[in-house]
């Protein structure tokens, strides 16, 4: 495949991600409503692709919110309040923009103090420094997870492709 020249779509993806990646001015609440027994909130940001020098640090910032048991949103939401099902945060590896964002589970009575819970963990991490400890922990998550991840053969072929594709 390296040898060969890349085909024009694959040249166009880059172009086609930046012209339908969302730019909002200000900040956009959805809300659906479904008859379910469960609310689930979602808070989303742009974030800035693969390429960019601050992806590092944001992959990072994703794990010290919502990735593993020793998680901000983990902690204080599920652990500490008992308030949700699951908490969780997401930050795809994307060539262009992609987004940061925070998930939580839980009863439809609780979606509010939930979705305010979320809100001020955010607020904590912009306005109080994180620990060399707690940096230390995220930093060897992300680097143990993507060991693990690409153990499985499948994942391998995967990635190759994959990695292929972001250039």
């Amino acid at each position: 495949l390296r040898g060969e020249p890349v085909p024009r779509s694959v040249r166009l993806l880059r172009w086609v991600e930046r012209a339908l990646a969302p730019q909002p001015s200000q900040p956009v609440q959805l809300r659906e409503a479904q008859r379910t027994a469960a609310a689930w909130i979602a808070i989303s940001c742009l974030g800035v692709g693969i390429r960019h020098r601050d992806y590092a640090a944001l992959r990072v910032l994703s794990t010290i919110l919502g990735s593993g048991f020793a998680s901000r949103l983990f902690t204080e939401i599920r652990e500490k309040q008992g308030l949700a099902y699951q908490v969780s945060s997401s930050y795809p590896t994307r060539v262009g923009p992609t987004t940061l964002t925070l998930i939580a589970g839980t009863d439809p009575q609780n979606q509010t103090r939930v979705f305010e819970l979320m809100q001020r963990e955010v607020a904590s991490l912009r306005d109080t420094p994180v620990s060399d400890a707690e940096l230390e922990r995220a930093r060897n998550r992300v680097i143990g997870l993507h060991a693990i991840d690409h153990e499985d053969l499948r994942n391998q072929a995967f990635y190759l492709g994959w990695y292929e594709l972001l250039g």
